[in-house]
């Protein structure tokens, strides 16, 4: 009778890949546009140091060292300029007798990324080196009035950009293992079905991927029916239900391996409802020696605390599942069948809602599809329903009833956006598996034998 949340916990595990992937995309474009305008800035720096270097060399060049060049060498000279001493030529082979000058605007600027002033990144050279026995052209940029901060301001935008660069391509890196890592993962939905009773007992588990089932490793003893079930994050916990007397037992199941946890809080109940919301799963009423209950335990594994109680009245044979954030319990068995409709918000705050479609019923099953949650069977009016109904907060709709038989005490759960329910009593234990794609439904594989009643049913995502 119990429905897991496994469906939305995957959404949102997708919603949050999803959502990191968006995040970063919005970086790298915040990143690109940082890039564009630091480039800006470069060109603007650039631009002004080639100004003031081709300013202040072509007034140096027509300074009186530039006329002690031409009387020494002739009337005219020609000044080389390069990238470093290697790119200007030998004087001694050169044959530089009409020196003259070519080009006073021509300033080349290298190697300013990530380095500060250099004579050797912003390079318009010496010609100490010519053999004139005295520099007789000073380093043209030297004369900017100590104007370095230009420099200091190249190499910082400079780093900047080159630092950027970097980040946009660690952010472009993570978008990427995220997005292939994610798109690489294949989630494999599949339903379980714990324990129930068929004459005796049982602790058998199968596993159902549609439309094919495999006998799993039997639950930790004892032998249990009418539990209920849920799934929290990606692993299958029982609680409770009847053997000798009323159980107190949770057992938590990562296919395929049984770890028992914590017991419920007192009293051990039977023909409660469980389900999960986010990552915690709750145990709704029940049934034990004291009469109905009316409890609502929280479990994160692995501890348990009680909450408020679920409104009046006590009640046993319920259904529930959770649709978005919050818990619905419906139907349910007082002194009488009923239809309430409750609702728990994890706050915890109960608050009674519009009541099922008639018949009143119990020992129902519900699952949820989507952001609908759907009641299945059960007994009502005193007959085997088959009816299908379709919760959505908050209003009801009767849908299409499931197959044949009519049936009570069975369970469901939901893979993959279809709903199944299993098993059940109707003139005798039933194997029967039916899957309801809202709303058409479709007759399956039946379980593994042996055929029962008072299962409990989750569905698990494993990678």
């Amino acid at each position: 009778m119990a429905e897991p949340h496994n469906e939305e916990i995957l959404r949102e595990m997708v919603d949050d890949v999803e959502g990191q992937v968006e995040n970063l995309e919005d970086q790298i474009g915040q990143v690109n546009q940082r890039i564009e305008e630091i480039e800006g800035e470069i060109s603007v720096v650039e631009n002004t140091i080639m100004t003031k270097a081709a300013n202040e060399l072509e007034a140096y060049l027509d300074s009186t060292k530039c006329l002690e060049l031409e009387q020494i060498h002739g009337s005219g000279c020609t000044l080389v300029i390069g990238a470093n001493y290697n790119d200007i030529p030998n004087i001694e082979t050169a044959n530089l007798t009409d020196w003259r000058i070519i080009d006073a605007t021509v300033v080349t600027v290298y190697q300013y990324l990530g380095v500060g002033w250099d004579s050797d990144s912003i390079v318009i050279d010496y010609i100490s080196d010519w053999n004139f026995g005295e520099d007789y052209l000073t380093h043209p940029l030297n004369t900017f009035d100590g104007d370095y901060g230009l420099y200091a301001n190249l190499a910082a935008l400079a780093a900047t950009l080159a630092t950027l660069t970097a980040t946009k391509t660690k952010i472009a890196d993570s978008e990427s293992v995220l997005a292939d890592y994610f798109g690489e993962i294949v989630f494999i939905e599949r339903g379980y079905i714990y324990c129930g009773y068929n004459g005796s007992r049982l602790q058998d588990c199968d596993e159902y991927e549609p439309d094919i089932w495999t006998s799993k490793t039997d639950t930790p003893s004892p032998t249990r029916q009418d539990l209920a079930a849920s799934t929290i994050s990606n692993k299958g916990y029982i609680y409770c239900g009847s053997d000798i007397g009323y159980l107190s037992d949770t057992d938590e199941y990562a296919p395929d391996t049984w770890a028992s946890k914590t017991d419920t809080p007192s009293p051990g109940r039977t023909r409660l409802a469980a389900s999960t919301i986010s990552d915690k799963g709750y145990i709704y009423c029940g049934f034990t020696s004291g009469g109905n209950l009316q409890d609502t335990d929280e479990y994160t594994p692995d501890s348990w605390i009680s909450k408020t109680n679920a409104p009046y009245p006590a009640r046993n044979a319920l259904a529930a599942s959770t649709i978005s954030d919050k818990g619905y319990i419906y139907c349910g068995y007082t002194t009488g069948d009923i239809r309430d409709c409750d609702e728990f918000d994890p706050a915890d705050v109960w608050t009674s809602k519009i009541n099922a479609p008639y018949p009143d019923r119990y020992v129902l099953a519900a699952s949820t599809i989507s952001d609908k949650g759907y009641i299945y069977c059960g007994i009502g009016a005193g007959s085997y329903s088959q009816d299908c109904d379709e919760y959505t907060p908050d209003s009801w709709v009767s849908k299409t009833n499931a197959p044949s038989p009519g049936r009570y005490s069975l369970s469901a759960s939901t893979i993959d956006d279809k709903g199944y329910i299993y098993c059940g009593f109707r003139s005798g234990y039933l194997q029967d598996c039916d899957e309801y794609t809202p709303d058409t439904w479709t007759s399956k594989s039946d379980i593994p034998l042996p055929s029962r009643q008072g299962v409990g049913a989750s569905s698990i995502s494993t990678s």
